[in-house]
């Protein structure tokens, strides 16, 4: 008797639950989800997803709201439409040098600056055949700070080389007060999203070893032409 207890009580609590109020319940839900599992497009980590969604449908009857508008985007990004655009987009990158170089100069940027976009950077960093898609392209190329640090790099160099320079009494104290001249512009990645942060290699009035500094910590020395 205890056992028949035990075993009927069992079945009732694996009866599907009743759907939450919110709940989306939409009967072609099942094939949806069935159709992106057999999509050969569809990556594994993607359909370990689907496959909870799934679960979670037969348990309860329906998705939450946030499921089931999660599973709308995978729908959406697998879709021809979303794969036609993504095709379009890497094929407008790998043909385009110069937004290839904004990508890495804003990965060598959040290199320096973790964490954010830190695997992102990385990957463009050390990845040559890497293809962000085009929105982790906005969202690393163009924010406010990579903006700044574009600027930087993309201005003109303020000191060119041959030009002797001064450090600024509020740089750090290894340039502060030295006289220097210029050997190289732009000769290191820009870490910095602050105004003149242009890298430049400079050799010290009467020394033998280079030294680097960012734009915004020269000024142009007085009485050495």
């Amino acid at each position: 008797m205890s056992y028949y207890y035990r075993t009927t009580n069992w079945q009732k609590n694996r009866q599907p639950r009743q759907p939450r109020k919110d709940s989306v319940t939409n009967t072609d839900i099942p094939a949806r989800l069935k159709a992106l599992l057999e999509n050969s497009n569809v990556d594994d980590n993607t359909k370990t997803f689907l496959t909870s969604l799934s679960s979670a449908f037969k348990r309860f009857g329906g998705l939450t709201p946030r499921q089931f508008s999660a599973m709308a985007k995978v729908e959406y990004r697998f879709s021809p439409e979303a794969q036609k655009a993504a095709a379009e987009w890497r094929e407008q990158y790998t043909s385009d040098a110069a937004m290839q170089n904004v990508a890495r100069v804003c990965a060598e940027y959040y290199k320096a600056n973790p964490p954010y976009f830190a695997d992102l950077a990385e990957k463009v960093i050390g990845e040559p055949d890497f293809i962000p898609s085009k929105k982790q392209y906005r969202a690393m190329c163009q924010n406010k700070y990579a903006v700044k640090v574009l600027a930087s790099v993309n201005n003109d160099a303020k000191y060119p080389a041959g030009t002797w320079v001064e450090g600024r009494t509020t740089a750090n104290r290894t340039i502060a007060g030295t006289k220097c001249v210029v050997i190289a512009t732009d000769s290191a990645p820009v870490t910095s999203a602050a105004k003149g942060a242009k890298v430049y290699t400079l050799l010290p009035l009467g020394g033998t070893q280079t030294i680097t500094a960012q734009e915004r910590e020269l000024k142009k020395a007085k009485g050495i032409k």
